[in-house]
């Protein structure tokens, strides 16, 4: 599959944006509106606290509208997944359950390796070896990480996208000074 394309308001924002290349029947839909709720799929706090920072940086840059909602909640939802495997991985959350190591609901299930904090944890072998493996929470977090780096990427969020994005100055415009110059040019 091939570079997908960059959808219009991008490609206005960084003055690429040609009029014989414009697709003219390209659906222009609403902002999202603000305060817009989330899917009700996506759950936890700390999911629910990032869909409304995100939205909001997103709906200020004027590239996030209600047919992005689901790419949002996509993103929202990689990035949950990378806080709660990386807790498991600091030793900020179970290893079993994710519960938060400082919580009174603390997990008590009988499971071999059940504390957090190791990035790697050891086995034995049948032939008597030990062998040290990275601890399951490690690819979660690995398989977040790029599930999130490539949606930043498609609403422009990474360092990359945004250094080809120049934002355009708000000028002033005066609608009697641009019609006295064009009488001025004609020679009237």
């Amino acid at each position: 599959m091939g570079r997908l394309p960059k959808p219009t308001t991008l490609k206005a924002l960084e003055g690429t944006q040609r009029a014989d290349r414009l697709n003219h029947a390209e659906p222009q839909a609403p902002a999202l509106q603000i305060g817009a709720r989330p899917p009700s799929w996506l759950r936890g706090t700390r999911r629910r606290q990032a869909w409304a920072e995100l939205s909001a940086l997103l709906r200020d840059a004027q590239v996030l509208t209600v047919l992005d909602a689901l790419a949002l909640a996509e993103l929202v939802d990689a990035y949950g997944d990378y806080i709660e495997a990386s807790d498991v991985v600091m030793g900020r959350a179970c290893a079993f359950c994710g519960e938060p190591l400082t919580s009174k609901r603390r997990c008590t299930a009988p499971v071999a390796g059940h504390e957090g904090g190791r990035r790697y944890y050891t086995t034995v072998t049948d032939a008597g070896s030990l062998m040290i493996r990275p601890h399951p929470a490690m690819a979660i977090r690995a398989n977040a990480w790029e599930r999130i780096v490539k949606m930043l990427d498609r609403f422009g969020m990474a360092p990359a996208p945004r250094a080809r994005v120049s934002a355009a100055k708000a000028e002033d415009h005066d609608p009697v000074a641009e019609f006295l110059d064009g009488r001025r040019r004609r020679g009237a």
